[in-house]
């Protein structure tokens, strides 16, 4: 009797862009970061807001965080980064193998595989609106690991010429004025996270419509959904804390238009 081969398949994967994954090894390996880590120390790092939530569960998808503290991969490799090549990547290559074997399973040729191919590989991946820039990552990785990856890029992604300028970006963002730094905001609650942008100064300019305060329903059976889904059957703590860190990146904002409006007493 033929038998069915179950393939594993990762609840998800990370998607957080490699020069942000480089920036948090590179402050750990100087010793910035404090542990247990949470929203408000990345914050404190020059992390901007929309990229908290995104980073620490790419950190902790990367096995490199656990319960809010470093990992001994995350700790060895901090150790060797810019300093012990050959360790840095023997080890990074190692981890690779290990973090994405299912999709590594389905890719014969890494160093000859396309980009359709990639996508097609991390398809056994939960959030599939995010499947490119997991791919992005993926590959960003095996550039620092030195392993033979075919490089064209998607667009958006950043190549490794522009990852310098974007670690130093991430580091401007907090001296950023608001005029100057839009925030992003969480669209989705469950399933998948879309990062979108309000509306550019441009539109901003044009004839706005009537708001619809009919609609004060709706977003009020929103938010009570919002504070239910950490109840969930199913839910793990690693959730409970993901759910925490979106949700405590607008709690400041939500608090002060409140009580602008006055709703909220100062």
């Amino acid at each position: 009797m033929a038998t069915t081969k179950t393939v594993r398949k990762r609840k998800r994967m990370g998607y957080a862009t490699i020069a942000s994954v480089l920036y948090a090894l590179e402050k750990h390996k100087e010793g910035q970061i404090e542990f247990p880590l949470t929203a408000q120390k990345l914050a404190s790092l020059g992390v901007p807001q929309w990229n908290i939530f995104i980073l620490y569960h790419t950190l902790v998808d990367l096995a490199f965080i656990r319960d809010g503290y470093p990992t001994e991969i995350f700790n060895r490799l901090a150790q060797t980064y810019q300093t012990d090549q050959i360790a840095f990547q023997a080890m990074l290559e190692d981890h690779i193998r290990d973090m994405y074997a299912d999709a590594l399973n389905r890719i014969p040729d890494l160093a000859h595989a396309s980009q359709p191919q990639l996508i097609d590989a991390f398809r056994i991946y939960e959030l599939p609106k995010q499947h490119h820039k997991m791919v992005a990552l993926f590959k960003g990785l095996c550039r620092e690991a030195g392993l033979p990856i075919n490089e064209p890029e998607i667009v958006g992604t950043a190549s490794a010429n522009e990852q310098d300028s974007e670690i130093h970006t991430i580091t401007l963002q907090e001296t950023s004025t608001p005029d100057t730094l839009q925030p992003y905001t969480l669209q989705e609650v469950e399933g998948n996270p879309l990062m979108v942008e309000p509306p550019s100064n441009t539109q901003m300019n044009g004839s706005l419509p009537t708001p619809d305060y009919s609609e004060a329903e709706e977003i009020g059976k929103f938010l009570m959904s919002l504070f239910e889904l950490p109840k969930k059957p199913g839910w793990t703590e690693e959730d409970r804390t993901w759910w925490r860190l979106a949700v405590s990146s607008k709690a400041e904002k939500i608090a002060q238009l409140t009580k602008e409006h006055g709703g909220m007493k100062p």
